[in-house]
């Protein structure tokens, strides 16, 4: 799995390996704050 996810990402995303894995932190922030926020408004309403 590892080996083939490697050259698929270096193909798409150019760009140096420090920068991905923050860019997947933002990501998966970004949906657990939505669904911590639906969570939290579902329970208000």
């Amino acid at each position: 799995m590892k080996n083939k996810k490697r050259p698929v990402i270096r193909e798409e995303l150019p760009v140096p390996a420090g920068i991905i894995p923050l860019f997947l932190l933002k990501r998966k922030k970004k949906t657990s704050r939505h669904t911590s926020d639906s969570a939290t408004q579902k329970k208000i309403h």
